[in-house]
């Protein structure tokens, strides 16, 4: 049973790392397009804060159940 809730909370972190991927790619699309630096740091800004969201959880799924 225990198992079952880790794999449950494996997959949603895989669903939530693939959007978080997607939304990145997006932003990603942006920068290139904006031409106003200010706004090019704050999407940098962005960009750096879902990466980070995205290596959390992917840590999170590598750890192992006790």
């Amino acid at each position: 049973m225990y198992y079952n809730s880790y794999a449950l909370t494996r997959e949603m972190n895989e669903r939530r790392i693939a959007k978080l991927k997607a939304d990145l790619n997006g932003l990603e699309v942006c920068i290139e397009a904006c031409l106003d630096a200010d706004t090019r740091k704050a999407l940098h800004r962005i960009h750096g804060q879902l990466n980070g969201q995205i290596e959390a959880l992917q840590g999170c799924n590598l750890r192992r159940v006790g």
